[in-house]
């Protein structure tokens, strides 16, 4: 829902604010992939894959059989960007 996304997102703005580091910010999005609301799971995903933690490849996996097809999908969508070879920007 709209609303869980905006509380999601006003959280993380905050905890940026505080200084958070991404291993602080991975771990607890690792605990929200459990949360029984599925949008709050693929926002989970998402933030996953923008921090390119590579560690939650294995849990994204088991999630591309969640019985939400939208966790399903942000799942694939998220394996295909943390697998995708990183290219280094020219200098």
């Amino acid at each position: 829902s709209m609303r869980t996304y905006f509380l999601a997102r006003d959280y993380w703005t905050q905890r940026k604010l505080d200084g958070a580091s991404s291993k602080t910010a991975i771990a607890e999005l690792m605990e929200l992939l459990d949360d029984p609301d599925q949008a709050v799971r693929v926002h989970a995903i998402r933030g996953l894959a923008t921090f390119d933690a590579i560690g939650a490849i294995p849990r994204l996996i088991r999630l591309l059989k969640d019985p939400s097809p939208e966790v399903a999908k942000a799942a694939g969508l998220a394996l295909e960007s943390l697998n995708r070879p990183q290219v280094d920007e020219p200098d």
